[in-house]
């Protein structure tokens, strides 16, 4: 009978520190904590990679034991970390180990944490689709009236313009409201992916193998069938119906947009491009998100129908 790998506390405890300490950046670090806190699945995803499932799992127990003694047991300071960035470390740091390969572990990942997510707001309010629209409209009146308070103070604003800037907030907040499943699955799955490649990557060099590169990233095929048919269900449905079909496009339309990542890179790589340059476009493809998300997802479908890395031809020698 084999014995269970030895438990590595060092490296566990470090491991569990650093993954808590990201975990808990937004509330003394803000905004820039609110970044840093995106890679806190990243500590325990590289004790997967390392040392194995049994390792994985003590380093995500203990992250979040650390996280919970940080904040005092805060439910709100914990709720992103707790609901969303461990879930989806230990989904696919499970399905990574057990041999299934980085898209299907992705897709684990990001699934648990959207199901997680969604169980917390419906325990929150009870099961109650009212109460949560009301605390939607409570939130999104705060953004209303911090926005409207500004153009007050301008002159430059007439009543009449007033009143349309207040009307197209109040549309605006209807569409989020609608479509934050989507933008949820969208966002678990933009942090999933890069924490996953992040971590083969350092895996892949420390043990001499190919690194998994964005440049090689594909999504599978069959994807297709599902986007037409969210397209079909958001053109033709109507009501509940229709929203879901926009959700639906919404997360599909991000899987493809990080195909259309990997085809940048791709053709970046293909001609050379220097990798002072290579980050500036990085930068710029989620400076401009709205717009470069629409252009990638486009070129992430086309690459996926029709191959557009085989036109990228590089530099002779």
């Amino acid at each position: 009978m084999s014995r269970p790998p030895a438990v590595r506390l060092p490296f566990t405890a470090g491991c569990a520190v650093g993954s808590a300490l990201l975990g808990i950046a937004p509330l003394a670090l803000g905004v820039i904590g609110s970044v840093l806190s995106l890679l806190s699945p990243a500590p325990v995803l590289l004790a997967y990679a390392k040392y194995g499932s049994r390792q994985g799992r003590l380093t995500a127990a203990g992250a979040l034991l650390l996280a919970a003694l940080a904040t005092g047991f805060d439910p709100p300071g914990l709720l992103f970390y707790a609901a969303m960035s461990l879930p989806l470390a230990v989904a696919a740091g499970e399905l990574l180990r057990a041999g299934h390969g980085a898209p299907r572990a992705i897709a684990g990942g990001t699934l648990l944490a959207v199901v997680i997510m969604a169980v917390t707001m419906a325990i929150g309010t009870g099961g109650d689709l009212e109460g949560l629209e009301q605390i939607w409209q409570r939130q999104w009146s705060q953004v209303e009236a911090t926005i409207g308070h500004a153009a007050d103070q301008s002159e430059d604003i007439s009543p009449e313009q007033r009143y349309e800037l207040s009307e197209q907030l109040r549309a605006i907040g209807g569409i989020l409201y609608h479509t934050t499943p989507g933008i949820i699955f969208g966002f678990c799955l933009l942090v999933t992916w890069g924490n996953v490649l992040l971590i083969r990557q350092i895996a892949a060099r420390q043990t001499g193998q190919k690194p998994q590169r964005l440049a090689d990233w594909q999504t599978p095929f069959h994807m297709i069938w599902f986007l037409a048919a969210a397209l079909a269900v958001a053109a033709f449905g109507d009501g509940w119906l229709f929203w879901l079909g926009v959700n639906m496009v919404i997360a599909l339309c991000m899987i493809y947009f990080l195909q259309g990542m990997g085809f940048l890179t791709h053709f970046m790589k293909k001609h050379s491009v220097p990798m002072w340059f290579r980050v500036c476009v990085y930068i710029m493809v989620f400076v401009a998100s709205q717009t470069s998300l629409i252009l990638l997802a486009i070129a992430g479908l086309f690459d996926t129908c029709f191959n557009l890395r085989r036109f990228a031809v590089g530099r002779p020698g």
